[in-house]
């Protein structure tokens, strides 16, 4: 109404959703989606590679000089049944950085009435990295920001978890990823207090099972936490959290779930 300039990017997933097998989940197209496209809103759909691919963003930037991301679905579970977190800035590099992923996102999406029947590669050009890495911690320097689909960002926590000194504090809603797991033990084996928080929905589940028995095994504190509200949906109440605080002193936050469906699709 003010004369904003709005553009979304959606997933395919959640604007056509269907029942996973394997979850007795029936989901839905939420109301504030489908009221943008009916609305006529600038609404494009991108979708994920591989089978359990997806567009995993929570990202938005605002007049090209402040920005939000983190692990905040924009939804009333969220809201209501979750532990998030949402990270503002007015980094110029960085909002430089995300409005260069976004566009790359906007190159690889569609418009809605075209989604169903688009014919979505398997694979896509990397998205842009930062060009020029300048966060020092502890003798690494690490980039201010990355972006998947990229195995090179899994590689770049595996170096931020090697760097830590004194402590590693990890809330994860889902930890399959071999190279942070033995990155984890290798902290706790030359004296860094490493503690792991998980979601208690996924914690148990086969995929995620053996990770987490494994870092126990190991003698790596790991606690499982539900959503925040006690009488909320039992599936909605989520540990939905994606963040590392090491040394208390660096923050790795964002919408990827340190799995390698999360890196790579």
């Amino acid at each position: 109404a003010r004369g904003v300039k709005i553009r979304v990017l959606v997933d395919f997933g959640n604007t056509f959703p269907g029942k996973r097998d394997d979850s007795s989940y029936w989901p839905s197209r939420s109301l504030e989606l489908q009221s943008l496209i009916s609305e006529g809103f600038d609404v494009n759909i991108i979708r994920g590679t591989e089978k359990w691919g997806i567009a995993h963003n929570k990202l938005a930037i605002f007049d090209g000089a402040f920005a939000l991301m983190g692990s905040y679905n924009w939804s009333y579970t969220s809201e209501n049944n979750h532990f998030e977190n949402m990270g503002f800035t007015d980094s110029k590099k960085t909002i430089a950085g995300m409005q260069a992923y976004w566009d790359w996102m906007r190159t690889l999406s569609v418009p809605f009435k075209e989604a169903q029947t688009h014919a979505w590669p398997q694979t896509v050009p990397a998205p842009p990295q930062d060009p020029s890495p300048s966060v020092s911690f502890n003798g690494e320097t690490l980039p201010s920001f990355a972006f998947s689909p990229d195995l090179a960002v899994e590689d770049m926590l595996v170096r931020a978890l090697g760097a830590a000194k004194k402590s590693i504090a990890l809330a994860m809603f889902t930890l399959t990823s071999p190279k942070i797991v033995r990155a984890l033990a290798a902290a706790k084996a030359r004296g860094v207090k490493v503690r792991v928080l998980v979601d208690k929905s996924q914690h148990d589940e086969d995929f995620m099972k053996p990770f987490v028995d494994w870092l126990a095994f190991q003698k790596i504190p790991v606690k499982v936490l539900a959503g925040p509200n006690p009488d909320g949906p039992e599936y909605a109440e989520k540990n939905h959290n994606k963040f590392a605080v090491l040394d208390g002193k660096l923050v790795l936050t964002g919408s990827t779930n340190w799995t390698k469906s999360g890196f790579a699709t």
